[in-house]
């Protein structure tokens, strides 16, 4: 699939964060049919980022301001899988910061999708964030054992490190 992404609508940083990982999420789940979590490469979505802002984006807006999952983050747009990242869908941080307000007009163009030969506009992606992505109960299921699994690891590698701390001790 190619995406004719536009250039420089805005000039909102964290804002063209957000909008890269929908745009990467949304041509993975809905262009190239992935049925998976989308786990994005930082790299990726600070290009396709810095396309799309007028301004400089640095790695440290994906890595840790934006990350939800980061102690120092300033937005949740994002969640850490492993050293990837993922759009947070609506919900997953009871709303606060997931995702920015009044970014673009819904009438402004986003990208091409060439192949499909449709202008893809920000309403329409927003739509789709907030109505498909966000409500996909087979998304939901998949993040939620992931999230379990994760809990799970945590808390054996969390014992087991008690442990040690507890051998090294005597």
């Amino acid at each position: 699939m190619s995406l004719n992404v536009y250039g420089n609508i805005t000039d909102d940083v964290f804002g063209s964060v957000w909008l890269a990982a929908l745009i990467l999420t949304y041509e993975a789940i809905e262009l190239t049919k992935v049925k998976c979590i989308v786990s994005l490469k930082q790299t990726e979505i600070q290009h396709l980022a810095q396309k799309i802002c007028v301004n400089k984006v640095n790695s440290a807006r994906i890595s840790q301001w934006c990350d939800g999952d980061h102690l120092k983050n300033n937005y949740n747009y994002l969640r850490a899988v492993n050293e990837k990242r993922r759009l947070t869908r609506i919900g997953e941080f009871n709303g606060v910061k997931e995702y920015p307000p009044k970014l673009l007009d819904s009438d402004t163009q986003v990208f091409t999708a060439e192949d499909k030969d449709q202008i893809i506009t920000y309403g329409r992606l927003f739509q789709w964030f907030s109505k498909v992505y966000s409500k996909n109960t087979h998304l939901n299921e998949i993040i939620s054992s992931t999230m379990e699994e994760e809990l799970i690891i945590k808390d054996y590698v969390g014992i087991n490190k008690l442990q040690e701390d507890d051998i090294k001790d005597k």
